[in-house]
């Protein structure tokens, strides 16, 4: 009865690493989908909710943070911390890039005008608070789940930039006074 018990255990330990291991890997696989500007069939909100995946509203930002290596993991939970509440939700997923994330925005405070100086004033607050995160980029605020891949080369292009630049400051897209006009 004791082995039998165990080996039940045990196999029910192994079937949730098995699930865990396959809902993460859906998760990836969608959002690879929807960061794919290439695709000829962009994936839907209802494919995304099967997979776990939801977001505030329909507007989106991609943000790249560059860190020391040895502080990726402890990164990812620090940043998505700092940048995530009630008002902006943080999706991490891979990235050669550095630590990448989809941002979503309650539909309020991007109506309002105030999301991107929340978000900009967040990620200055971890450039100071944290030496360890070389730079930070993201791309400007857009409207539309077929937006989050250009969204995404446009994070990498600014990032860049800050690399070409040399510089640990977080910039925008397009120059604020330029962004205003928009």
């Amino acid at each position: 009865f004791t082995d039998s018990n165990r080996n039940l255990r045990e196999s029910k330990e192994i079937m949730g690493s098995v699930i865990e291991s396959q809902t993460k890997s859906l998760k990836e696989y969608a959002i690879r989908r929807l960061l794919d500007t290439q695709s000829s069939a962009p994936v839907s909100q209802e494919a995304l909710k099967e997979c776990g995946i939801s977001f505030l509203s329909e507007r989106f930002a991609v943000l790249i943070v560059s860190v020391d290596d040895e502080m990726k993991e402890k990164g990812e939970e620090i940043v998505s911390e700092s940048l995530g509440d009630e008002m902006i939700q943080i999706t991490p997923f891979p990235s050669i890039h550095g630590l990448s994330y989809i941002i979503s925005f309650i539909e309020e405070i991007c109506v309002s005008g105030k999301a991107e100086s929340i978000l900009e004033s967040r990620i200055r607050e971890l450039l100071v608070n944290y030496p360890w995160i070389k730079r930070a980029a993201s791309s400007d605020i857009s409207i539309g789940l077929e937006s989050v891949g250009r969204d995404y080369l446009e994070a990498i292009n600014v990032l860049e930039y800050e690399i070409e630049l040399s510089s640990r400051d977080y910039l925008w897209p397009i120059p604020s006074g330029e962004r205003e006009k928009n």
